[in-house]
Formats: structure tokens, sequence, C-alpha cells
């Protein structure tokens, strides 16, 4: 799956570790918030790593 064009990205973190806020582009209200832990996610890869998926469940 490709990344979806205008996803806006901010790196911050949740405890001591690194994540990604996806938001849907042009500013549009969230009706919720979805957690999203991918496999793997302590022992290899980024928060980048899931973008594709992530950035299409946010459009």
């Amino acid at each position: 799956m490709l990344v979806p064009d205008g996803i806006p990205t901010t790196t911050l973190a949740l405890g001591s570790r690194r994540t990604l806020l996806v938001e849907p582009r042009g500013g549009r209200p969230r009706a919720g918030t979805i957690l999203y832990f991918r496999g793997g996610g302590f022992v290899y890869g980024s928060p980048e790593t899931a973008l594709s998926l992530t950035g299409n469940l946010v459009a």
C-alpha cells in the first residue's frame, strides 16, 4: 500500500518510546483516536514502517 499524499505526521513520545501521530489532511476534526501497535514494535522497525497502513486508516 502507498502512503496517501498530504498526511500530516508529528513525532511524539509515548512513555520512553518514539511514536508518530498521523492526522487527517485538511485539519478535519477527529471523531476519535486509533492507537495502533504494529507487530514487532519493540524488536525492529519504526513508526514509519507502518505508515502506509496507518495513513490509509486515517484517510
